[in-house]
């Protein structure tokens, strides 16, 4: 049989294996083992078998050939060293892209890596050669890495393009009032999403309704976050509560008087 692959193998790849001139009739079958006399089990079968390689130091490949009314016969084995390459995307998991964002992947490869080539879409991105890549569409991204046994890919990770969500506050009221009053701030609802209302630029805590009673003067806002992880700030606005005037009175004299007498 033919080996499509040289030695070493890096662990992850695809070794493609053919039976050259095979018999009409006969089943073949394809046996690896990390030994090289022992340990040996059946992987595949067919003239042409692609073997994912493991994560191992040595592997052995023969081929068993059945032929009816013949002995069953082993190929001589063939020896393979295996370069085991570390090369794991982060993040792993499908990202959403929102607009104006990157996603930021990295990749930290060990095992003899000389170099790193990021992919999208199958194709390779120009200047992105670094153990960073920070991805501005959707697309589906991996990272080539290069070593002594060739060029070895890693995970797969799907970016979709994502939208942002709409971000309205109304107010149910008037926005100027006096102080002990308060006007109640509406935002948009939909399917999905969350809230974090907002005075000026801080975070008002356990303001993550869809509704919030502002009582005090200031900007007002609300960040909206869908599904997808988008988030969009509101448009803002302005609350005034008024101060109560000062309101005391006084007595320029005796409170208690005879009928006909008076106090100021």
């Amino acid at each position: 049989f033919q080996a499509g692959s040289p030695s070493p193998l890096c662990n992850g790849n695809t070794l493609y294996l053919t039976v050259l001139n095979p018999v009409p009739g006969a089943v073949y079958t394809w046996q690896t083992s990390q030994f090289p006399t022992s340990g040996f089990t059946a992987a595949g079968q067919g003239t042409n078998f692609n073997y994912i390689v493991p994560s191992a130091l040595n592997l052995y490949v023969r081929l068993q050939r059945v032929f009816s009314g013949c002995q069953l016969q082993l190929s001589p084995t063939q020896a393979f060293t295996i370069q085991n390459i570390s090369r794991q995307v982060s993040p792993f998991v499908t990202q959403n892209l929102c607009p104006g964002s990157t996603v930021n992947f990295s990749i930290n490869p060990s095992g003899g890596v000389t170099g790193i080539q990021w992919m999208r879409d199958g194709i390779a991105i120009p200047g992105a050669t670094q153990n960073t890549y920070a991805a501005t569409q959707s697309g589906l991204y991996y990272a080539n890495v290069i070593a002594s046994c060739g060029v070895a890919s890693s995970n797969t990770v799907t970016v979709n393009s994502a939208s942002a969500p709409t971000a309205t506050i109304t107010a149910a009221g008037p926005v100027t009032f006096c102080a002990g009053n308060s006007v109640t701030l509406n935002a948009n609802t939909g399917t999905g999403l969350s809230y974090q209302w907002k005075k000026y630029a801080n975070n008002i805590s356990g303001a993550t309704t869809t509704s919030y009673n502002a009582s005090g003067t200031g900007k007002y806002k609300c960040v909206v976050t869908n599904s997808a992880g988008c988030t969009k700030n509101s448009n803002v606005i302005e609350v005034t509560s008024n101060p109560l005037p000062t309101a005391t009175i006084t007595a320029g004299g005796p409170t208690s008087f005879c009928a006909g007498g008076s106090v100021v």
